[in-house]
């Protein structure tokens, strides 16, 4: 009982640091265009992280594989609530091209990470809904989004309707926004809101068929 209270116990305050890492209440999310690199929350969490799985060669095996898959989980989830979350109203591609830019490099971290009998494919699916939803947008691939929705072999069959229905209206909400109507080239911005438009109706469709 004991040793299930420690464990617990080492999760909490794992997440509580990462949670306190993730601060990205500053967040540009109507940026113009990614900064080409890893935003500095993304970093200061990975150096932690680095660190902390380091002296994690003296835990046992079983809690080390759980204490880390619990860090990725939980990265990759606060990161999503962000994306969602109702305080956000607008977000711009280039935020979300910043986004992907922070994803890959804790996909880079759970490639590298050294934990016995715990390899880089099982701490990347951690990754893997918010991976499939960010290219699913930024390289537009509707077609293959709806045409193989349910296939279990799908690229994006991780990808829940009503997430990408929520990102889509944000992003048509972005693209109202007068700081990017005076930066976008007015026939880019045109096109990217007729495919918004399209999308959204599309994955409103979507969902009331399951429904």
């Amino acid at each position: 009982d004991i040793r299930s209270l420690v464990e617990d116990r080492i999760h909490d305050k794992l997440n509580d640091k990462i949670d306190q890492c993730l601060d990205i209440t500053s967040y540009d999310w109507m940026m113009q265009e990614a900064s080409g690199m890893a935003s500095d929350y993304i970093t200061t969490t990975i150096q932690f992280l680095e660190n902390t799985f380091r002296a994690f060669t003296h835990l046992p095996t079983q809690l080390s594989q759980t204490t880390c898959l619990s860090a990725c989980k939980h990265i990759s989830t606060s990161l999503t609530e962000k994306i969602l979350s109702q305080d956000v109203k607008a977000i711009s591609f280039g935020a979300l091209e910043q986004m992907s830019l922070d994803l890959m490099q804790c996909e880079v971290f759970a490639s590298k990470v050294n934990i016995p009998n715990l390899d880089g494919e099982t701490l990347l699916l951690c990754f893997q809904d918010l991976r499939q939803l960010l290219d699913l947008i930024m390289d537009k691939q509707w077609s293959v989004y709806f045409d193989q929705y349910g296939d279990p072999n799908s690229p994006f069959g991780r990808v829940n309707p009503h997430t990408a229905l929520t990102v889509i209206e944000k992003l048509r909400e972005g693209l109202k926004r007068p700081l990017l109507l005076k930066f976008n080239r007015p026939a880019l911005e045109k096109e990217n809101i007729k495919l918004l438009e399209t999308v959204a109706k599309d994955l409103r469709s979507l969902i009331n068929d399951i429904s």
